[in-house]
Parts: C-alpha cells; structure tokens; sequence
C-alpha cells in the first residue's frame, strides 16, 4: 500500500484503487471516494438537518449519506467537542475538512480496504493499537456482538486493565426495522490472527454494508480514565 503525505494529512495515494467493488464495476479511487457528494436526506416532506452537529455526529452523517464505511479516533482531555455545520451538496472531502479545521488534530487515513478514518495525530490510543492472537467473531452481521467480543480477548482485557480504563456505554442508536416477510441473512463468521483492535474495527466496519462506522472516544483527564467504541446509526 503506497501512502503520501499532504500537509499532516496521510492518504493513500489517488490512484490507487480501494474497496470492494459491486460486482460489474471497477474498485472506486481515493478520489472519487472522498469526493462522493452527500445526498440530503428527508423523512416525509422535512429535510433532516445537518447543522450544529458534534464531530462525531458530522462524520458519522458525511459517511452514511455517503454510503462509505469509516472510523473516528477522538482522544480528549475533559473539553468539550466543537459543534459544526455540514452544508447541503458537500462532497466527503469537504465536510472531513470541516471536521479537520474543528478538531486539527486528526488525521485522514484510508485502508486498503476503502476504510475512510481520521486519527489522532498526537498520539493513537493504545488500545486500538492492541493485538489480539487469535479472535472468533461469531456474526459480523452484529456490529455491537463483535464488539463484546473484542473486549473480552484475553490481551484487550489486560491492556484495559494496564492503562486503567473504564468502560462507557455508548449512547444507542437505531436500526431499521427488518421489512415483514423478510429473510434474515445468516450469520457470517469470522476468525481472525494477530490483528489489532483497530483493525478488527475496520473489517466489522466493511462487513456491515456500506454505511457502517466506528467511533472511537477516549478521555484521559478524568479519573477514571474512560473509552466508548460505538457503532452510530445513520
């Protein structure tokens, strides 16, 4: 995988091909990715708004409405995340660009597999960065499953209990009702080898669809030191 650094910002090269492509096309660049534009979204006749929003609010909307999967590393210090606006017709690089100039800094990263992420350039939490040996996951279909299963590894157990974190339960989002008469897709398995949280992360986030996106949030100025991984719905 071939990376270039623009400013502070690390990308995968724009030619490059990423993701998983629809059977009958051509894998999209990072280009066409970023510059997707994000369709307005209504419910009935009321255009459902998309101004004053948090950081992890804006990218998760940027994202879904963009049918992109990603991931979003915050790492605080007891403040308060900036509010933003995310206008009608912006493309996917316009609204990461509004989330870099309110929280500068992150860091735009792509995975080969077509993962759009922004990290923390100051330093990447330490357990995202944790290995886990071996890990079943039982259905990738059950973003939040996975995750308890994540956290519970062995080595992710440790290392939580090494750096003296505490658990924050994420606030719940909601998913779509399945249609009546609709057949439910069977569980799709996975075992996975020495791969990081992040990573494991990302391969949920590609196996959940198109709009599927992790949050990552950790403050470590007050005791205890907390984390929250969620999975928001958008």
């Amino acid at each position: 995988m071939k990376l270039v650094m623009l400013g502070n910002i690390l990308m995968v090269a724009s030619g490059l091909s990423v993701g998983m492509a629809q059977p009958g096309t051509a894998p999209a660049t990072l280009d066409e990715m970023l510059d997707r534009p994000i369709p307005d979204v209504y419910r009935g006749s009321t255009r459902v708004d998309s101004g004053d929003l948090s950081v992890q609010g804006a990218f998760a909307l940027a994202l879904g409405r963009a049918s992109l999967p990603g991931g979003l590393e915050l790492l605080k210090c007891g403040e308060a995340v900036p509010r933003l606006l995310i206008l009608p017709g912006s493309t996917v690089r316009a609204a990461l660009e509004q989330i870099r100039k309110a929280q500068p800094d992150l860091e735009l990263k792509v995975s080969q597999d077509g993962v759009v992420k922004l990290l923390s350039g100051s330093g990447h939490a330490d357990l995202l960065s944790t290995r886990m040996a071996d890990l079943r996951l039982s259905d990738l279909g059950g973003a939040m499953g996975s995750l308890r299963q994540i956290l519970d590894a062995p080595e992710v157990r440790s290392r939580i209990a090494y750096l003296r974190l505490q658990e924050k339960t994420p606030e719940l989002g909601f998913s779509p009702m399945p249609k009546p008469g609709a057949t439910m897709p069977p569980p799709n398995p996975r075992v996975l080898h020495d791969t990081s949280v992040e990573e494991a992360l990302d391969i949920i986030a590609k196996a959940g669809g198109a709009n599927r996106i992790w949050i990552y949030e950790e403050d470590d100025c007050v005791e205890p030191h907390t984390f929250t991984i969620s999975f928001p719905v958008r």
